[in-house]
């Protein structure tokens, strides 16, 4: 990493440079390839120790100057600590919607079903969550989406609430969530919605001296 500063570079200079990776030092570095020229920050992690690189912007969108200043914040943030690239990835994880995260989790499982078809029944009545950031969902808004599918349907409930259960936990585990599963029935959703009981019967049972007439 060049850690010395070089004077500033004109339009012309940059539009004069060959294709590769050119550093203006502080970590700053221009990378011109056949189609684009663009900045980048170079920086050792404080929690890797290695160094690692991130995106700035492309020129001239991002003059000189103002990647000089995406320079300074970016390394304000490692000097607190942070990494500017798990940070980046933090913010793009929390914007993940309930959409999305429902199609992440059936894709990491679709290997294992025959047909996504009695999968894609269940998500289908999160229509007024698909849109919603999966961090920003509670229980509140999970009993909300449901209530009037439990007054017709409470099995079909019980079932999209143990899958959509899944869904957060792979949420949390893929960083697009923090906190608890809204979704959790034991000392949650059971003391709002209820499991149907089996109502299947069994047949009485046979004398034994019928059996061998069977």
């Amino acid at each position: 990493m060049r850690y010395v500063r070089k004077p500033a570079p004109t339009t012309r200079e940059i539009q004069a440079l060959p294709q590769g990776r050119h550093y203006y030092g502080e970590g700053l570095v221009l990378i011109i390839t056949p189609t684009a020229r663009r900045w980048a920050s170079r920086y050792t992690s404080p929690i890797t120790h290695r160094v690692t690189e991130t995106a700035i912007g492309p020129w001239p969108t991002y003059s000189y100057s103002s990647a000089r200043q995406a320079i300074a914040q970016l390394q304000a943030m490692v000097a607190k600590g942070d990494d500017p690239v798990q940070v980046k990835r933090q913010q793009r994880a929390k914007g993940t919607t309930f959409a999305e995260a429902c199609e992440g989790w059936i894709n990491k499982h679709r290997s294992r079903w025959r047909s996504t078809r009695h999968i894609d029944t269940l998500f289908k009545h999160g229509q007024s969550l698909a849109d919603v950031s999966i961090q920003t969902i509670d229980r509140r808004m999970v009993i909300n989406a449901l209530s009037k599918l439990c007054e017709k349907h409470p099995e079909q409930v019980y079932r999209i609430v143990s899958v959509w259960s899944r869904v957060f936990d792979y949420a949390k585990t893929m960083g697009f969530r923090e906190g608890d599963n809204p979704c959790t029935w034991r000392g949650n959703m059971e003391n709002v919605f209820f499991r149907p009981k089996n109502g299947d019967k069994h047949h009485a049972s046979m004398p034994f001296k019928d059996v061998p007439d069977l």
